[in-house]
């Protein structure tokens, strides 16, 4: 199960990138769209069932 645990970790990785992004956005008042955080939390959500 290696090879899961390896895209656990690369998703988990890219998911807290999408999450830093959008907090640096959201302090620097930026307004990002609905496809945006969309994403951001279907990347969430993908982390989250590989991490199950």
């Amino acid at each position: 199960m290696r090879v899961h645990s390896d895209a656990a970790v690369i998703t988990s990785m890219a998911v807290a990138r999408v999450h830093a992004t959008a907090s640096k956005l959201a302090s620097a008042g930026t307004v990002y769209n609905d496809r945006d955080a969309s994403a951001a939390e279907d990347l969430h959500i993908a982390g989250q069932a590989l991490e199950a």
